[in-house]
């Protein structure tokens, strides 16, 4: 049985079993404790709803915030601390928002960010770190296109936001190019995984077919860089 179809019985699984409402705020207060996030200064969060108090305490707490615009296709946004006022501000953290007060992010930039940490939803995550995405992949990408452009550093971390009951102790499939996480983030509190030595996360590119190369913008100049 092929790891797609794996992963697509898991998803079902976990739909079937419990509804995704984070209890945001709490799951936000628990980050804010975390050691990682009170030092970094550049973090990056997916602009989807349970994240969505997680984006507004980054600002709030002076951070620089990268969010990816819709599908990739125009890249990554940058919201800076203190240039928004606060009633704007649950706007300016959502895909609509961040076209007003967000500054879009030439590629030639990326390699400036320097990104300590990475946050993203999840319908399950195991007990190595392994995710489990919503299969359109978006994530495990954007983490690979960041780290071939340099945004990644020695320090920069991983971390997935869940409720509880979506962290198991069985394995979850997974294919070569999902990311695999450094820590866990729930309304109870956060697990670390050890820090896997593997290489940082990388294109694929006989997996992508040409035409979705073609509609993300940091990943069609990044081909056509690299056959230069």
């Amino acid at each position: 049985m092929s790891v797609q179809i794996l992963k697509e019985e898991r998803r079902e699984l976990v739909r079937l079993q419990s509804a995704f409402s984070l209890p945001k705020g709490k799951i936000a207060e628990v980050l804010r404790r975390d050691e990682v996030y009170r030092k970094a200064e550049v973090v990056f969060a997916v602009p989807s709803e349970p994240l969505d108090q997680i984006r507004i305490n980054t600002l709030l707490d002076g951070k620089d915030l990268i969010m990816p615009g819709p599908g990739l296709k125009q890249g990554f946004f940058i919201c800076r601390p203190h240039s928004i006022p606060f009633r704007d501000m649950a706007f300016a953290v959502s895909f609509r928002g961040m076209q007003k007060f967000a500054e879009r992010l030439d590629v030639s930039l990326l390699s400036t960010l320097q990104l300590d940490l990475m946050l993203t939803g999840a319908v399950a995550i195991d007990r190595d770190g392994m995710r489990l995405g919503d299969g359109l992949g978006f994530f495990d990408l954007t983490c690979a296109i960041l780290a071939a452009y340099g945004a990644f550093t020695d320090r920069t971390r991983i971390y997935g936001v869940v409720e509880g009951s979506q962290f198991t102790e069985d394995a979850l499939p997974h294919a070569p190019w999902d990311v695999r996480m450094d820590g866990v983030i729930t309304g109870d509190g956060a697990r670390y995984f050890e820090k896997s030595a593997a290489k940082p996360p990388e294109i694929f590119w006989d997996e992508l077919p040409e035409r979705r190369i073609r509609k993300i913008d940091p990943l069609w100049k990044l081909k056509v860089r690299n056959e230069k």
